[in-house]
């Protein structure tokens, strides 16, 4: 079989269209995978809040425990916290700290924690009502 002359590729209409389609392709994916990284970045940093909210919850019981009477800020809370993948922060200060998904950043911020109570009965009421 001995293709016709002038039959062996695209034309450039054909070419042209291709490339409409692909650039509408493009305008249609690049926003969509954009707002994708937001709110992966945004999920990422809920996830270090529930986990800042759960140390708040240890070190608060832990001070009670043992009877700790001073008030506490973000570098207690923080402590030795270690970070996976593409998130780094700063290093806390008393009142906060800001971290980093990628280039998105998120700042947690706190206020003065209240010094724990030093007795059961005072958090709790008396014993009795139990």
């Amino acid at each position: 079989m001995n293709p016709k002359k002038g039959s062996l590729g695209f034309t450039l209409i054909e070419l042209i269209i291709i490339i409409i389609i692909l650039g509408i392709l493009a305008a249609v994916a690049i926003p969509k995978y954009m707002d994708m990284r937001q709110v992966s970045a945004n999920a990422s940093a809920k996830g270090v809040l529930a986990g800042l909210r759960g140390a708040n919850s240890l070190l608060w019981a832990s001070r009670i425990i043992n009877n700790h009477t001073t008030t506490y800020g973000f570098t207690d809370l923080v402590g030795s916290m270690e970070m996976k993948g593409n998130i780094t922060w700063t290093p806390p200060e008393s009142t906060g700290m800001t971290l980093y998904v990628g280039a998105s950043p998120f700042r947690f911020t706190s206020n003065t924690y209240a010094s724990p109570p030093t007795t059961l009965p005072t958090l709790y009421g008396p014993y009795d009502d139990w």
